[in-house]
Protein backbone atom coordinates (compact mmCIF):
# COMPACT_ATOMS: atom_id res chain seq x y z
CA UNK A 1 0.00 0.00 0.00
CA UNK A 2 2.73 2.52 1.00
CA UNK A 3 4.69 1.17 -2.62
CA UNK A 4 1.39 2.23 -4.33
CA UNK A 5 0.69 5.72 -3.06
CA UNK A 6 4.47 6.60 -3.33
CA UNK A 7 3.96 5.82 -6.90
CA UNK A 8 1.43 8.01 -7.69
CA UNK A 9 2.83 10.79 -5.58
CA UNK A 10 5.80 10.48 -7.98
CA UNK A 11 3.95 10.21 -11.04
CA UNK A 12 1.72 13.21 -9.69
CA UNK A 13 5.33 15.09 -8.84
CA UNK A 14 6.51 14.51 -12.51
CA UNK A 15 3.20 15.57 -13.60
CA UNK A 16 3.80 18.90 -12.01
CA UNK A 17 7.28 19.27 -13.26
CA UNK A 18 6.43 19.11 -16.85
CA UNK A 19 3.33 21.32 -16.29
CA UNK A 20 5.84 23.70 -14.47
CA UNK A 21 8.41 23.42 -17.15
CA UNK A 22 5.80 23.74 -20.29
CA UNK A 23 4.48 26.61 -19.22
CA UNK A 24 7.50 28.20 -18.99
CA UNK A 25 8.93 27.57 -22.12
CA UNK A 26 5.23 28.90 -23.83
CA UNK A 27 6.52 31.71 -21.45
CA UNK A 28 9.74 32.23 -23.05
CA UNK A 29 8.23 31.59 -26.54
CA UNK A 30 6.08 34.59 -26.23
CA UNK A 31 8.38 36.66 -24.79
CA UNK A 32 10.79 36.42 -28.26
CA UNK A 33 7.63 36.29 -30.57
CA UNK A 34 4.66 37.80 -30.00
CA UNK A 35 4.05 37.34 -33.59
CA UNK A 36 0.04 35.75 -33.63
CA UNK A 37 -0.96 38.87 -31.72
CA UNK A 38 -3.59 41.53 -33.27
CA UNK A 39 -1.41 44.35 -34.70
CA UNK A 40 -0.22 47.60 -33.10
CA UNK A 41 -2.24 50.32 -34.86
CA UNK A 42 0.23 53.19 -33.91
CA UNK A 43 2.43 55.62 -36.61
CA UNK A 44 4.88 57.36 -35.12
CA UNK A 45 6.96 60.36 -36.82
CA UNK A 46 8.97 63.11 -35.41
CA UNK A 47 10.21 66.67 -36.00
CA UNK A 48 12.67 68.60 -34.14
CA UNK A 49 8.94 70.75 -33.32
CA UNK A 50 5.36 71.16 -34.27
CA UNK A 51 5.89 73.51 -37.09
CA UNK A 52 6.18 70.88 -40.17
CA UNK A 53 8.74 72.04 -43.47
CA UNK A 54 6.69 72.37 -46.29
CA UNK A 55 9.05 69.90 -48.37
CA UNK A 56 7.72 67.47 -46.02
CA UNK A 57 3.65 68.21 -45.95
CA UNK A 58 2.58 66.72 -49.12
CA UNK A 59 4.06 63.29 -47.68
CA UNK A 60 2.60 64.18 -43.93
CA UNK A 61 -1.07 63.19 -44.77
CA UNK A 62 -0.41 60.40 -46.45
CA UNK A 63 -0.55 58.13 -43.18
CA UNK A 64 -3.90 59.17 -42.68
CA UNK A 65 -5.16 58.03 -45.95
CA UNK A 66 -3.68 54.52 -46.19
CA UNK A 67 -4.52 54.13 -42.28
CA UNK A 68 -7.81 56.18 -40.93
CA UNK A 69 -8.29 54.19 -38.07
CA UNK A 70 -4.89 54.43 -36.81
CA UNK A 71 -3.55 56.21 -33.88
CA UNK A 72 -1.02 58.76 -35.02
CA UNK A 73 1.84 59.70 -32.79
CA UNK A 74 4.20 63.29 -33.52
CA UNK A 75 7.26 63.85 -31.56
CA UNK A 76 9.17 66.90 -30.66
CA UNK A 77 12.85 66.97 -29.79
CA UNK A 78 11.05 68.13 -26.50
CA UNK A 79 8.40 65.13 -26.56
CA UNK A 80 11.56 62.87 -27.46
CA UNK A 81 13.65 63.79 -24.01
CA UNK A 82 10.90 63.74 -21.73
CA UNK A 83 9.76 60.12 -22.67
CA UNK A 84 13.24 59.34 -22.13
CA UNK A 85 13.43 61.59 -18.67
CA UNK A 86 10.32 60.02 -17.29
CA UNK A 87 10.33 56.21 -18.69
CA UNK A 88 13.78 55.08 -19.03
CA UNK A 89 15.93 57.62 -16.69
CA UNK A 90 18.94 55.26 -16.87
CA UNK A 91 19.80 56.59 -20.32
CA UNK A 92 19.34 60.55 -20.08
CA UNK A 93 22.96 60.70 -19.35
CA UNK A 94 23.65 59.16 -23.07
CA UNK A 95 21.09 60.92 -24.49
CA UNK A 96 21.76 64.25 -23.27
CA UNK A 97 25.68 63.77 -24.39
CA UNK A 98 25.46 62.81 -28.19
CA UNK A 99 27.04 65.55 -29.91
CA UNK A 100 24.06 66.25 -32.17
CA UNK A 101 20.33 65.46 -32.85
CA UNK A 102 20.46 62.99 -35.64
CA UNK A 103 21.60 60.63 -32.65
CA UNK A 104 19.21 61.27 -30.18
CA UNK A 105 16.42 61.67 -33.26
CA UNK A 106 17.40 57.66 -34.00
CA UNK A 107 17.12 56.58 -30.10
CA UNK A 108 14.41 58.13 -29.78
CA UNK A 109 11.96 55.65 -32.61
CA UNK A 110 13.70 52.96 -30.90
CA UNK A 111 12.53 53.63 -27.20
CA UNK A 112 8.95 54.74 -29.62
CA UNK A 113 8.95 51.20 -30.82
CA UNK A 114 9.61 49.46 -27.20
CA UNK A 115 7.31 51.82 -25.44
CA UNK A 116 4.32 51.60 -27.52
CA UNK A 117 5.36 49.46 -30.80
CA UNK A 118 3.53 50.34 -33.77
CA UNK A 119 5.18 52.36 -36.66
CA UNK A 120 7.88 54.02 -37.04
CA UNK A 121 8.04 56.07 -40.43
CA UNK A 122 10.51 59.26 -41.37
CA UNK A 123 9.29 62.89 -42.44
CA UNK A 124 9.98 62.24 -46.07
CA UNK A 125 8.51 59.11 -46.56
CA UNK A 126 5.02 58.77 -48.49
CA UNK A 127 2.22 55.95 -47.95
CA UNK A 128 1.64 55.30 -51.57
CA UNK A 129 -1.00 52.11 -50.66
CA UNK A 130 -1.88 50.30 -46.88
CA UNK A 131 0.02 47.22 -46.36
CA UNK A 132 -1.30 45.42 -42.94
CA UNK A 133 -1.56 42.23 -45.12
CA UNK A 134 2.14 42.58 -44.76
CA UNK A 135 2.45 43.10 -41.17
CA UNK A 136 0.23 40.39 -40.05
CA UNK A 137 2.17 37.32 -38.16
CA UNK A 138 5.35 39.47 -37.57
CA UNK A 139 6.73 40.85 -34.24
CA UNK A 140 9.27 42.92 -36.36
CA UNK A 141 8.98 44.39 -39.85
CA UNK A 142 11.68 45.80 -41.71
CA UNK A 143 12.66 47.08 -45.42
CA UNK A 144 16.04 46.94 -47.34
CA UNK A 145 17.34 49.92 -49.48
CA UNK A 146 19.58 48.56 -52.59
CA UNK A 147 22.96 49.98 -54.21
CA UNK A 148 24.59 51.59 -51.48
CA UNK A 149 27.96 51.20 -50.16
CA UNK A 150 27.68 50.40 -46.63
CA UNK A 151 28.72 47.04 -44.54
CA UNK A 152 25.87 44.57 -43.30
CA UNK A 153 26.10 41.48 -41.67
CA UNK A 154 22.49 41.01 -43.16
CA UNK A 155 22.00 38.55 -46.36
CA UNK A 156 18.36 40.56 -47.46
CA UNK A 157 20.91 43.92 -47.58
CA UNK A 158 21.37 47.42 -45.71
CA UNK A 159 18.43 47.88 -43.53
CA UNK A 160 17.59 51.80 -42.57
CA UNK A 161 15.65 52.59 -39.74
CA UNK A 162 13.61 54.76 -41.43
CA UNK A 163 11.33 52.63 -41.66
CA UNK A 164 10.20 50.12 -39.07
CA UNK A 165 7.15 48.22 -37.20
CA UNK A 166 7.12 46.34 -33.92
CA UNK A 167 5.15 44.99 -31.50
CA UNK A 168 5.47 46.90 -28.13
CA UNK A 169 7.75 45.57 -25.13
CA UNK A 170 10.11 43.74 -27.10
CA UNK A 171 13.88 43.47 -25.60
CA UNK A 172 15.20 43.79 -28.91
CA UNK A 173 14.49 47.11 -29.37
CA UNK A 174 16.34 47.23 -25.08
CA UNK A 175 19.30 45.56 -26.73
CA UNK A 176 19.73 47.48 -29.10
CA UNK A 177 19.05 50.91 -26.78
CA UNK A 178 21.61 49.68 -24.43
CA UNK A 179 24.63 48.75 -26.82
CA UNK A 180 24.40 51.97 -28.03
CA UNK A 181 26.15 52.86 -24.48
CA UNK A 182 29.52 50.68 -25.61
CA UNK A 183 29.75 52.94 -28.54
CA UNK A 184 32.18 55.35 -29.73
CA UNK A 185 29.79 58.47 -29.43
CA UNK A 186 31.42 60.46 -31.98
CA UNK A 187 31.71 58.42 -34.71
CA UNK A 188 29.23 59.09 -37.61
CA UNK A 189 25.44 58.42 -36.49
CA UNK A 190 24.91 55.60 -39.08
CA UNK A 191 27.68 53.80 -36.88
CA UNK A 192 26.31 54.60 -33.50
CA UNK A 193 22.64 54.71 -33.37
CA UNK A 194 21.43 54.42 -37.30
CA UNK A 195 21.19 51.33 -39.94
CA UNK A 196 24.44 50.36 -39.59
CA UNK A 197 23.94 49.46 -35.61
CA UNK A 198 20.28 48.47 -36.65
CA UNK A 199 21.44 46.06 -39.07
CA UNK A 200 24.31 44.54 -36.89
CA UNK A 201 21.77 43.66 -33.87
CA UNK A 202 18.95 42.49 -36.00
CA UNK A 203 22.19 39.60 -37.41
CA UNK A 204 22.97 39.43 -33.59
CA UNK A 205 18.93 39.01 -32.56
CA UNK A 206 18.24 36.26 -35.46
CA UNK A 207 21.35 34.31 -34.32
CA UNK A 208 20.64 34.26 -30.81
CA UNK A 209 16.62 33.45 -32.10
CA UNK A 210 16.96 31.75 -34.89
CA UNK A 211 13.23 29.83 -34.42
CA UNK A 212 11.40 32.61 -32.25
CA UNK A 213 12.82 35.82 -33.75
CA UNK A 214 9.62 37.01 -35.59
CA UNK A 215 11.33 39.49 -37.76
CA UNK A 216 10.47 39.88 -41.77
CA UNK A 217 12.81 41.50 -43.87
CA UNK A 218 11.10 43.04 -46.98
CA UNK A 219 12.90 43.50 -50.24
CA UNK A 220 13.56 47.40 -51.35
CA UNK A 221 10.70 47.58 -53.83
CA UNK A 222 8.32 47.33 -50.62
CA UNK A 223 9.00 50.28 -48.89
CA UNK A 224 12.45 51.60 -50.04
CA UNK A 225 12.35 51.65 -54.28
CA UNK A 226 14.36 55.25 -54.02
CA UNK A 227 18.17 54.15 -53.49
CA UNK A 228 20.25 57.09 -52.59
CA UNK A 229 23.67 54.84 -53.40
CA UNK A 230 23.73 56.32 -56.91
CA UNK A 231 21.47 53.48 -58.78
CA UNK A 232 17.68 55.31 -59.63
CA UNK A 233 15.07 52.67 -61.42
CA UNK A 234 12.79 55.66 -62.35
CA UNK A 235 13.47 58.27 -64.72
CA UNK A 236 11.61 60.75 -62.94
CA UNK A 237 13.16 60.35 -59.32
CA UNK A 238 15.80 61.72 -57.41
CA UNK A 239 16.89 61.05 -53.56
CA UNK A 240 18.29 63.99 -51.17
CA UNK A 241 14.94 66.06 -51.45
CA UNK A 242 15.77 67.57 -55.50
CA UNK A 243 12.90 67.03 -57.04
CA UNK A 244 10.96 69.65 -58.59
CA UNK A 245 6.74 69.03 -58.00
CA UNK A 246 6.51 67.70 -61.26
CA UNK A 247 9.25 65.28 -60.71
CA UNK A 248 7.84 64.05 -57.53
CA UNK A 249 4.58 63.54 -59.09
CA UNK A 250 5.60 61.36 -61.66
CA UNK A 251 8.08 60.06 -59.37
CA UNK A 252 5.37 58.59 -57.01
CA UNK A 253 3.75 57.38 -60.02
CA UNK A 254 5.84 54.98 -61.12
CA UNK A 255 6.83 53.92 -57.50
CA UNK A 256 3.04 53.02 -57.52
CA UNK A 257 2.47 51.07 -61.05
CA UNK A 258 5.68 48.99 -59.62
CA UNK A 259 3.36 48.05 -57.07
CA UNK A 260 5.43 49.61 -53.85
CA UNK A 261 3.74 50.62 -50.45
CA UNK A 262 5.90 53.32 -49.19
CA UNK A 263 8.23 55.62 -51.29
CA UNK A 264 10.98 57.07 -49.12
CA UNK A 265 12.58 60.27 -51.01
CA UNK A 266 16.20 60.48 -48.56
CA UNK A 267 15.98 63.84 -48.03
CA UNK A 268 19.27 63.19 -45.48
CA UNK A 269 18.34 66.55 -43.51
CA UNK A 270 20.30 65.19 -40.55
CA UNK A 271 23.35 65.65 -42.87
Amino acid sequence: MQKQLFIIILTASFIILIYIYMSNMNSYCESQSTSNGPLTRIIHQSWKNTIIPKAFKRYYPSWKRCFPQWEHKFWTDEDNRNLVKQHYPWFLKIYDSFPKEIYRADVSRYFYLYHHGGIYTDMDNECLAPFEHLLINHTFVFGTISAVNRKTPLPENYVQNSFMYSKPRQQFWLDVIKAIKYQLVYDRPDIVTGPEHLCNMIHKYRTNYPLTHGMKIYDSWYFNPISWGGYIKYLHCKPLGSMTNEEWIHCRHECIIYGSYVAQYHSHIWE
